[in-house]
């Protein structure tokens, strides 16, 4: 089998927006996020951060971020 590639850099400008989407896929997508983040505390380790939507509910003591997508870092950090 081959390897598999995602195009997250590409999908990064409209990521934010496409989440938002009232479609099937994205359905209950910050009552999901809501639901993961009053479930954690102390130390989150966030894989796949994407974005970062999922800060706007932490209310953790430290939250480290680890996304492979330059794309996706960038965009995160333009804003938010």
């Amino acid at each position: 089998m081959g390897r598999v590639e995602w195009d997250f850099d590409s999908w990064a400008e409209t990521y934010d927006e496409d989440v938002d989407a009232d479609d099937w896929i994205h359905a209950d997508y910050e009552e999901v996020l809501k639901l993961v983040a009053e479930r954690v505390g102390g130390t989150v380790v966030d894989i796949g951060c994407g974005t970062g939507n999922i800060l706007h509910f932490l209310k953790c003591e430290r939250y480290i971020g680890v996304e492979p997508s330059r794309g996706m870092r960038m965009k995160r950090r333009g804003s938010h």
